[in-house]
């Protein structure tokens, strides 16, 4: 895992045709927000919007944060036997000199900072059309050794729909945090992009859809808009208790971040 590079953005990863990195850290990590079964239910719900539209710059910069803070610790946990004796601490939540006041973040400002600018790294890339529909139509063509892994966040496709290049305008729900204290701090994602004909013609081969009219070496990078993707979730109800729970475990920590 590199964090570093991830926090970059998408570009130099197209450069070196290295996507598949980004993807696997987004199915690997980035999911991890959310339980799956939340997932299957968020991409039912909005067929045709792929799960990268369901979370937003801040939240690939909260998970990039948490593995760069912990991850020496980890390693040096994974294997003692070469690990000097001096015990690692967080890289940036340690907290030493520090009294801890309520409200206040024990992260240090170099741990605030790498969170900002990786924030502002991929918020460049949800709001550069262009860059954004090659990062949404290479997860949806791109598969991991293991297919199975990827299954809780397919993109959800139903046959009912009558065009997969139909513009979608997906409402953004608000967070806690917006809604009583009015915080968005990804107020400037657009998350516009389009389908190129590659990924429509396996879409609809993987829903069984035959096209003649396709065009099997149109690969232009043109299509259609699909349209605005939030983070967009299911209302809370009883049976959504233990994941509620698992959340603001996440939200706890995504706060002291953010202050």
């Amino acid at each position: 895992m590199w964090p570093d590079e991830l926090g970059k953005g998408f570009q130099d990863y197209v450069k070196l045709k290295l996507e598949h990195v980004v993807y696997d850290f987004m199915c690997t990590y980035v999911r991890r927000i959310k339980p799956d079964t939340r997932w299957k239910k968020i991409l039912k719900m909005n067929a045709g919007n792929p799960f990268i539209c369901h979370f937003t710059p801040s939240d690939i910069a909260y998970v990039l944060a948490i593995i760069k803070n912990g991850q020496e610790m980890w390693d040096q946990a994974k294997n003692p036997s070469t690990s000097p004796e001096k015990k690692l601490k967080p890289l940036y939540s340690a907290g030493e000199g520090r009294k801890r006041e309520s409200g206040i973040s024990m992260w240090n400002k170099e741990g605030l900072a790498f969170y900002y600018t990786v924030e502002k790294n991929w918020k460049e890339v949800y709001n550069d059309k262009e860059q954004f529909s090659v990062l949404m139509n290479g997860w949806e063509i791109w598969e991991p050794k293991d297919k199975s892994k990827k299954d809780a966040v397919r993109t959800y496709w139903s046959l009912e729909e009558e065009e997969i290049s139909s513009e979608k305008n997906v409402p953004q729900e608000k967070d806690w945090w917006e809604q009583e204290e009015g915080y968005d701090t990804d107020s400037k994602v657009n998350t516009e992009f389009l389908w190129n004909e590659k990924t429509k013609r396996i879409i609809k081969e993987r829903m069984g859809v035959r096209d003649e009219d396709t065009d099997d070496d149109g690969d232009d990078g043109e299509g259609d808009i699909v349209g605005e993707g939030k983070i967009v979730d299911d209302k809370d109800d009883d049976d959504d208790d233990d994941d509620n729970k698992n959340e603001g475990d996440n939200n706890n920590e995504e706060g002291h971040l953010k202050r």
